[in-house]
């Protein structure tokens, strides 16, 4: 190992192995940057049986929007939802690709304006004849056995507010 043409490719090779297995560790680990351009959402101010319907505030975002549900079971949903023009997109086969838009979407309230123990989520546009088609349980499910299911988002607890995970 005197030899310092034998050496070289060795060290290289160690080197490159370094340098690899670092880019491969940070390749892996979740960013500071990415975590701050999360779309987060407050939901200290909402109650048992309240929701809020927000933008998706996030660079990528085509224009989305997100619906957070606090349902009587005391259980935290948050959903995905394509919007054209500023109104929630309907779909037709899935979402994001639809033809009928929505300017007043959400779950059925009361009038305190509280979701409904037994209501259901759906457009409330004159306009729109929903039927079954477009109705969702809290927890997303259509409520038409043919129907699509809501896309749900995985987020994290952040103090006070979630973080979309998308």
């Amino acid at each position: 190992m005197d030899d310092p043409k034998r050496l070289f490719p060795l060290v290289l090779a160690s080197l490159l192995l370094v340098v690899g297995f670092y880019v491969v560790v940070q390749y892996l680990s979740p960013s500071e940057l990415a975590d701050s351009k999360r779309s987060t959402h407050a939901v200290d101010t909402l109650e048992v049986g309240s929701y809020r319907l927000d933008e998706l505030r996030r660079e990528s975002a085509w224009e989305e929007k997100v619906l957070i549900i606090f349902d009587w079971n005391k259980s935290l949903h948050a959903y995905l939802l394509p919007t054209k023009n500023g109104e929630i997109e309907l779909p037709a086969r899935y979402w994001g690709i639809g033809f009928e838009t929505c300017s007043e979407f959400g779950p059925e309230t009361d009038e305190l304006g509280r979701i409904k123990q037994d209501g259901v989520i759906k457009c409330h546009d004159d306009k729109i004849d929903s039927g079954s088609q477009w109705e969702w349980t809290y927890s997303g499910l259509p409520i038409n056995e043919h129907g699509i299911k809501m896309q749900k988002v995985s987020y994290e607890r952040v103090g006070d507010k979630i973080a979309i995970n998308r």
